[in-house]
């Protein structure tokens, strides 16, 4: 499990990506079906869980932000997680080639974007929308 653990804000950045090493497996017909998210509001407690949404492309380029704090970025096989605290941000992964997006949150949060059965996680994102 790859980790990375730096406050955007600090890094002058506002999207953070990390790489996953490893082979791919080609996506499998229904991979737009089964990408998941958790997120847990870590002022709350409460957590909420749903489906991801499928997308096309990568990450916009968006102007630094000091606003966007995350830490604990970590890319598994199957899945992304991350905890940022801002307003107007998204998590997204790639899977097998395909990227999903969380619902855009505004808070304290953690999230994991899980890949459809069948996907590997080759890349994870997180994105300010402010």
């Amino acid at each position: 499990m790859m980790k990375v653990l730096n406050s955007l804000g600090a890094l002058g950045v506002s999207a953070l990506l990390v790489l996953g090493a490893g082979g791919g497996m080609a996506p499998t017909a229904d991979a737009a079906e089964g990408a998941r998210y958790a997120a847990t509001n870590l002022d709350t407690g409460k957590t909420e869980e749903g489906a991801a949404t499928p997308s096309e492309g990568g990450a916009p380029g968006v102007p630094p932000s000091p606003n966007l704090h995350c830490s604990g970025g970590a890319l598994d096989n199957t899945s992304w997680e991350i905890t940022c605290n801002g307003t107007r941000w998204q998590s997204r992964v790639v899977c097998s080639g395909q990227q999903f997006n969380s619902p855009v949150f505004n808070g304290n949060f953690f999230v994991r974007l899980t890949c459809p059965a069948g996907t590997v996680a080759t890349a994870g994102a997180v994105v300010d929308l402010s």
